[in-house]
C-alpha cells in the first residue's frame, strides 16, 4: 500500500489538507485517513491533490454517508436467530425486562381466565375429583352388603345377573343426581 504521489506541479488551490478534502466531500476524517493508508488519495508533500484524488475516488461513497455526501443516518437492521428469537445478549437488561413483562402478561392472562370460569386450580380439581371417587367407592361397596340376602336365596345366575345389573343402575342413577358438596 503506497501512497500515489504526482510529480506535475500543482497549484496552491489544487493542494488541500486531508481536513479540507473531507469536508468538501462531507466525508469524516477517518475515512479520509483510511483512504490514505490504502492509497487511493493522490498525495503531494502530505497534502492531498483535490482535483486528482476526485478523479480517482469517482462514485466513492463513504458507507455512512448519503450518495450526495452529506451526513446520513445508518438504517436499523433487525436480526434474528435460526431459532425466531433476538439477537440480544440474554443477560441484558432489556432482554430481563421484556422477560418480566411476557411473565407478567401471561400470569395476568391466567388469572382473568381464572375469574371467568374457563381456569380452575389444580388443587381444586385434585380435591372434587378425590371425592368423586370416595362416592362412587362407597356407593359400589354397599351394593353386596344390601344385595346379600336376595343373592343368597336365588339360585338362578340368570336371575342373580338381572338383580345385580338393577342394583348397579340404581346405585349409577343416584349418583348421577348426587352434588359434590364444597369439601373446603
Amino acid at each position: 500500500m503506497s501512497v500515489k504521489k504526482t510529480k506535475t506541479k500543482k497549484t496552491k488551490a489544487d493542494l488541500i489538507t486531508q481536513a479540507e478534502f473531507a469536508r468538501r466531500r462531507g466525508w469524516t476524517k477517518q475515512y479520509i485517513n483510511r483512504l490514505k493508508k490504502e492509497g487511493r488519495l493522490i498525495m503531494v508533500g502530505g497534502l492531498v491533490d483535490d482535483i486528482a484524488s476526485k478523479e480517482s475516488l469517482e462514485g466513492e461513497v463513504n458507507p455512512l454517508r448519503k450518495n450526495d455526501g452529506t451526513a446520513g443516518t445508518r438504517k436499523a437492521v433487525e436480526v434474528t436467530t435460526p431459532d425466531g428469537g433476538d439477537n440480544e445478549n440474554k443477560d441484558s437488561l432489556i432482554h430481563h425486562k421484556k422477560k418480566r413483562e411476557k411473565y407478567n402478561a401471561e400470569l395476568a392472562q391466567l388469572k382473568y381466565e381464572e375469574s371467568i370460569g374457563k381456569l380452575v386450580k389444580k388443587v381444586e380439581v385434585d380435591r372434587d375429583g378425590f371425592a368423586v371417587g370416595r362416592i362412587i367407592r362407597d356407593a359400589i361397596q354397599s351394593i353386596p352388603s344390601r344385595m346379600m340376602d336376595a343373592l343368597a336365596a336365588e339360585d338362578n345366575p340368570k336371575k342373580i345377573h338381572i338383580m345385580l345389573e338393577r342394583e348397579f343402575d340404581l346405585a349409577l342413577e343416584e349418583l348421577s343426581k348426587t352434588k359434590i358438596e364444597d369439601t373446603e
